[in-house]
């Protein structure tokens, strides 16, 4: 994915490939035990991203896959947006056309009252 951070790793959190090659040279690790899929990078910036074991041979690799929340949250962001200004769109147009019709209905009905009585 464009802008992805992609890093591979072994079963003991080394990180063994990165797009970093500072990373890998200084030999960093990462644990992903709690399993929580939004946690801050070797930076310190919040990410989003996923794994997945990786068996070659007799080894397990994890390949990671993630980017920046900031990025990574804009489309869900925007679709939230344009929801909520759906949703707003529309509660107005039926506001409207509720007092719309009340009004078609209530005057005869006021016309008939009043000749009834």
């Amino acid at each position: 994915a464009l802008g992805a951070i992609q890093a591979g790793y072994s079963e003991d959190g080394n990180v063994l490939a990165h797009p970093n090659p500072s990373v890998v040279l200084a030999k960093r690790s990462l644990s992903l035990k709690d399993g929580g899929r939004i946690r801050k990078d070797f930076d310190g910036n919040w990410v989003i991203g996923a794994s997945a074991d990786l068996k070659l041979g007799g080894l397990t690799y994890m390949v990671v896959a993630e980017r920046e929340v900031e990025t990574a949250l804009v489309p869900a962001i925007r679709s939230a947006g344009v929801a909520l200004l759906a949703t707003l769109l529309t509660a107005v147009l039926v506001f409207i056309a509720t007092v719309r019709n009340v009004r078609r209905v209530n005057k005869p009905v006021k016309l008939l009252t009043e000749a009834a009585l």
